[in-house]
């Protein structure tokens, strides 16, 4: 942390320099202080450099784009992404993974739709497992379960444990499990056998769906495999507390 700000500091110093001596911009000058804006969640200044660069590349738009993404500026992101394709840049896989989850997080839910099915038909881009993912919790964030299930059913492999947590939790938060006769459960505690986290979460998704005998062997379970709960973690938890917090 102390290193982060001490480079942050000594960014500012060396943009000041620069102004303060009239130093002439070059592309890869101005694109190092826009990734170091950026990246550090500075967007005033991010976004100043940005949009005096006369040189823009992919590269460019990446970087602020995904400054935006990462400090939670969502609408921000959408903005821009559409900003950029109007300046006839084409979105690479990494911007699109951008543009999904911001749809994800600020419940853009039907732009991230137009997203994906463009991501494949427009671009040729094949959707990778962090796509999905970003799918998954998107339909899922806004209780369109039905939707998130066809997402992760229709993967070409096993999605991994990250898109089954973030499934699972969306079932437990909106009472609802539109895959009743797959048992999810089973499927994200073969990935992750040893993770305390995915036995409480599959436990309480059992109570809360009346497989009482389930959530049972789930708790023999983690006896028998040595995994402990922690002292005051309860197994039924409210609909927003995380898989591991305490009642």
């Amino acid at each position: 942390l102390h290193t982060h700000i001490l480079n942050i500091i000594l960014g500012k110093c060396i943009h000041s320099h620069i102004v303060t001596n009239g130093i002439e911009l070059h592309v890869e000058l101005e694109t190092t202080l826009l990734g170091m804006y950026a990246k550090s969640g500075h967007i005033q200044p991010a976004f100043l450099i940005f949009n005096s660069m006369d040189d823009k590349n992919l590269q460019t738009w990446t970087i602020m784009i995904s400054g935006l993404d990462d400090h939670g500026h969502g609408e921000e992101v959408v903005s821009l992404f559409a900003r950029m394709e109007e300046s006839g840049f084409r979105p690479d896989s990494l911007l699109f993974s951008a543009i999904l989850y911001a749809c994800s997080h600020i419940g853009f839910v039907d732009a991230g739709r137009e997203y994906f099915e463009k991501m494949a038909s427009t671009y040729n881009i094949r959707p990778t497992m962090e796509h999905n993912g970003c799918m998954v919790d998107m339909f899922g964030r806004a209780g369109e379960l039905e939707e998130a299930y066809d997402i992760r059913r229709s993967m070409p492999t096993e999605p991994n444990s990250v898109i089954l947590r973030s499934f699972i939790s969306a079932c437990k938060h909106h009472g609802h499990i539109p895959c009743a006769e797959e048992n999810i459960r089973e499927i994200l505690l073969k990935i992750e056998p040893d993770l305390r986290s995915n036995y409480v979460l599959a436990s309480n998704l059992s109570y809360l769906f009346g497989y009482c005998s389930d959530a049972n062997n789930l708790r023999s379970a983690m006896k028998a495999k040595g995994i402990k709960k922690y002292p005051g973690s309860s197994w039924v938890q409210s609909l927003d507390s995380p898989s591991e917090g305490s009642s």
